[in-house]
């Protein structure tokens, strides 16, 4: 059974919300660590395990560019901490 064009839209608009939380989330968590510049480097750690994973699958495009998309605006937001 095929989503409708509205259900469809529901769900991006959805995970949209999620991942926005989860951006918010891991901003708190930098701001409220010691010293938060020294977590560039993990972040850097990350995002090479992240697309480690998501690499050898048939993933489309857009979800390899919004993982660096997320990861971009983590390194930006850390850096203009303290």
């Amino acid at each position: 059974m095929a989503m409708t064009p509205e259900r469809i839209h529901h769900a991006i608009s959805f995970q949209m919300g999620e991942i926005h939380a989860l951006f918010m989330f891991a901003q708190m968590l930098a701001r409220q660590h010691h010293s938060p510049k020294t977590l560039l480097p993990h972040l850097a750690e990350i995002e090479q395990l992240g697309l480690a994973g998501i690499e050898p699958h048939p993933v489309p495009d857009a979800t390899i560019e919004g993982f660096q998309f997320v990861i971009e605006g983590l390194r930006k937001a850390i850096a203009e901490l303290r």
